[in-house]
C-alpha cells in the first residue's frame, strides 16, 4: 500500500508559498531523504557567486525541490548492447519521472497522507569576514509530522516528529522520532491487551524497550517477550492495592 505525504514549504515571511502530494514512500526514509538532500543549501539574497550549494531565495528552493523531485538522472542506452554505442552509453540524460509527486494547491490535506514535511526559512546573521561562496542570508530547517486522524469525524492531527532540524541533521532527526512514535503506540496497544489482567498496573517506554509495570509476578506466559518488535521487560513494584 502506497505511503502518501504532503510537503509544505514557506516563503520567508511564512506563508505556504507551494503544496506537493507525493503518492508512494513518503516515510521519512523516502521523502525525507529525499528532502533533505534538496535542501541542503545556503539560502542567499541575490547570487553572489557561481557556487551550486544556493538557492536565491525560498522561491528558487521550491523549484530546486521540485525539479530534483521530477528528475532522474538516467542512461538512455543501457538496454542496448552494441559496441558501437558503447562510449554514447556512459552519457546519462535527464528522465522526467511522471505521476508521484504532484503540486497541489495550498493548504491542501484529506489525501490519506500519513505524513506532513515543511521546509522553513531560518534567518540567519551574517559575521563579518565570511568568504564569498559561503555568504548566506538565512538556512533551511525541515520539519516531519505524522498524520493522526482527519477521517470518520477524527480531528486531523499533527504529531512531531522532528521539528526545525537542519538538512544534514534531519534523516537521523525523523528516524529517531518515528521509532519513538512507534514505541508509544506499541505501548498504548500492550495495555490494552493486559489492562484486565489482574496484577497488571501500566505500560512505559524505555529507552529500546516496552516496560510492564506489575503489582505481582503475573503467570508465565502472560507478558510477551517482544510485541511489535520492540522488547519488553518486566518490573514487579511489589503489592499495590488501592486505598
Amino acid at each position: 500500500m502506497s505511503t502518501r505525504s504532503l510537503t509544505r514549504i514557506f516563503d520567508e515571511s511564512g506563508a505556504e508559498l507551494l503544496c506537493l502530494y507525493r503518492h508512494c514512500d513518503g516515510y521519512p526514509s523516502g521523502m525525507g531523504e529525499d528532502l533533505a538532500k534538496a535542501c541542503d543549501v545556503r539560502i542567499v539574497n541575490g547570487m553572489g557567486d557561481d557556487g551550486l550549494d544556493q538557492a536565491n531565495g525560498m522561491g528558487c528552493l521550491a523549484a530546486r525541490i521540485v525539479a530534483t523531485l521530477k528528475v532522474e538522472w538516467k542512461n538512455p542506452f543501457s538496454g542496448i548492447k552494441v559496441k558501437s554505442l558503447e562510449t554514447l552509453a556512459k552519457r546519462k540524460a535527464p528522465y522526467i519521472n511522471p505521476g508521484n509527486v504532484n503540486i497541489v494547491p495550498v493548504g491542501t490535506t484529506g489525501c490519506w497522507e500519513e505524513y506532513e514535511y515543511h521546509v522553513k526559512f531560518r534567518k540567519v546573521e551574517e559575521a563579518e569576514g565570511v568568504k564569498r561562496e559561503e555568504r548566506r542570508n538565512g538556512e533551511v530547517v525541515l520539519s516531519c509530522y505524522s498524520v493522526e486522524g482527519g477521517y470518520d469525524e477524527k480531528p486531523r492531527e499533527l504529531v512531531p516528529l522532528a521539528v526545525d532540524v537542519r538538512p544534514k541533521e534531519f534523516l537521523e532527526a525523523a528516524n529517531k522520532g518515528q521509532e519513538q512514535l512507534n514505541m508509544r503506540r506499541s505501548a498504548e496497544y500492550l495495555h490494552e491487551d493486559l489492562k484486565d489482567k489482574p496484577w497488571f498496573l501500566s505500560v512505559g517506554v524505555g529507552a529500546k524497550e516496552l516496560i510492564v509495570m506489575a503489582k505481582t509476578k503475573p503467570p508465565a506466559g502472560e507478558v510477551p517477550e517482544e510485541h511489535d518488535d520492540f522488547k519488553v521487560k518486566l518490573r514487579v513494584v511489589g503489592d499495590i492495592h488501592p486505598a
